[in-house]
């Protein structure tokens, strides 16, 4: 998690002191107790976020690992030879926590999917929705922390995604492609990282865009400092993309 701290630092300079990690020995003890070493980002990320988050994680619950080792210890999460990590918990009445599919690391990290505890015993194949713990963090990121700072804020869904029976299955990649090209003509700056999910930068105005690892289309949150030019923008894309307004919809 080294450089998340000085990405969310380009925009919130006092988060390196708001943020406090897990020891060495909590992640060892949650080791223990699934039998298996952890991929090299999770391990980052208990010993940089899981005491305090600085906000980060201001939409989620129980990550810190001596609460993980518990629901594994006492049986709470019947994971299949403990192959899902318990990575954070959702606190709204879906439940839909955060789990890392430890079957699949890669470069010392996994896809994450989500799941209630009663029915991640049962999944064999996971429906991801992200391609790493370290692109969830990153969108978080700009969700919890670059947003709020904008008072203007609305959300989109592209019509493939929102389930327009009348869309071809290539409308989704097509759709990326104009709103990529929208974002970048009104002074939008793309991040590097996230490559699926993307992010981008103005200085007076920012957007995350989601996108499931495994399907097309993609839905985002714009946010901007200045209310005229916010409505101005939110009718220019809707006048040039097809998509339509949520409001706020959860990125996932």
């Amino acid at each position: 998690m080294k450089d998340l701290i000085p990405f969310i630092e380009a925009f919130r300079p006092d988060f390196r002191s708001s943020v406090k990690g897990a020891s060495w020995w909590h992640v060892e003890y949650l080791e223990e107790v699934l039998g298996t070493s952890l991929p090299e980002t999770y391990v980052s990320f208990a010993e940089t976020f899981a005491d305090t988050d600085g906000g980060l994680l201001s939409d989620c619950e129980s990550y810190h690992p001596d609460h993980v080792a518990k629901l594994y210890r006492v049986g709470a999460i019947e994971s299949p030879s403990h192959r899902y990590l318990f990575v954070l918990g959702d606190p709204s009445f879906t439940s839909q926590h955060y789990f890392m599919d430890l079957a699949a690391v890669q470069d010392g990290d996994a896809p994450v999917f989500r799941s209630t505890l009663d029915d991640v015993p049962t999944v064999s194949d996971p429906d991801y929705a992200y391609t790493s713990l370290r692109e969830l963090l990153y969108n978080k990121a700009y969700i919890n922390l670059r947003l709020p700072q904008l008072p203007h804020q609305a959300g989109f869904v592209d019509a493939y995604r929102a389930g327009d029976e009348h869309q071809e299955e290539s409308a989704g990649r097509e759709a990326i492609e104009g709103v990529e090209a929208l974002f970048s003509r009104i002074g939008f700056d793309r991040h590097p990282f996230p490559k699926r999910c993307r992010l981008y930068e103005r200085g007076d105005a920012a957007i995350a865009l989601y996108r499931p690892p495994e399907v097309d289309g993609f839905s985002f949150q714009i946010g901007m400092e200045e209310e005229t030019e916010f409505q101005e923008t939110t009718a220019l894309l809707l006048d040039h993309l097809d998509l339509q307004q949520r409001n706020l919809p959860s990125t996932t």
